[in-house]
């Protein structure tokens, strides 16, 4: 019986199925910020029409940022500032957290 890395090592070496791998990851992790998302909102205890109020921007473009797993920086930071919080953005290399700081620009209005 091979053992995982094994498996793992024969699936990464052929191009096609470690982007199909790479494509169904990326689908996992947008699937994990829609949900958190939504669950952040609704642990501030905000419906989508009261944060769209403070984002000024319409309760539709919230619904749509909560169904999306891929959009601008500048809209997810815009979406965790109007729950209270501030986004923090690490990469990991080599086992070492380094973060990744965002100009102090504001926020823009275009959505993702």
């Amino acid at each position: 019986m091979k053992r995982f890395e094994e498996l793992e090592a024969e699936v990464m070496a052929d191009a096609s199925r470690r982007e199909r791998v790479e494509r169904e990851r990326a689908k996992v992790v947008a699937e994990q910020v829609r949900d958190a998302l939504g669950e952040l909102r609704r642990v501030r205890q905000l419906t989508q029409v009261e944060l769209s109020r403070t984002m000024q921007r319409p309760q539709s473009t919230i619904s749509r940022i909560e169904r999306e797993g891929d959009m601008l920086l500048s809209t997810l930071a815009a979406y965790v500032e109007a729950l209270g919080g501030h986004l923090e953005i690490n990469a990991v290399v080599d086992g070492k957290r380094i973060p990744l700081t965002a100009t102090d620009a504001p926020a823009t209005k275009r959505s993702a």
